[in-house]
């Protein structure tokens, strides 16, 4: 099954009756439905027990995080080589894995030689670039 029809299946079914996995996401918000789809496949997990923290930016490492696991919840695997490594970002960070699945995806090469600059964050603009890239990477 193609990536793209994982996740379409996925938004299909996502719940429908309010928000069930966040206590601080309001069930009329406009952001709702899309926050509880991508928890029930595993995307987000939330900033604490029960709290998605809504109004809150998304740091570039908590972005590749996000992607990452967008790629694996569509039914495939981060490559093996974690492509290029970045000076800043610790081999034992939480969000490691993720940085260097999306960058061995082509994803993301970083802000600047070696830098990955995982405590920024990411501009609409950029995130768009990046959701861009995964779906050309997941329709390939």
């Amino acid at each position: 099954m193609s990536g793209r029809r994982v996740l379409r299946l996925a938004w299909r079914s996502r719940p429908s009756a309010g928000v069930l996995f966040f206590d601080d996401v309001a069930s009329g918000s406009t952001h709702a439905a899309g926050i509880d789809c991508m928890s029930a496949l595993g995307v987000a997990q939330g900033t604490a027990d029960r709290m998605f923290s809504p109004s809150e930016p998304v740091t570039r490492a908590q972005m590749a995080t996000f992607l990452a696991r967008t790629w694996e919840a569509a039914g495939r695997t981060c490559p093996d080589d974690t492509g290029p490594s970045f000076d800043d970002v610790p081999a034992d960070s939480t969000h490691a894995v993720g940085i260097g699945c999306i960058a061995a995806l082509g994803i993301t090469s970083g802000t600047a030689a070696g830098t990955f600059s995982p405590s920024g964050t990411v501009t609409r603009a950029q995130m768009a670039t990046f959701l861009a890239r995964l779906h050309q990477a997941l329709t390939a």
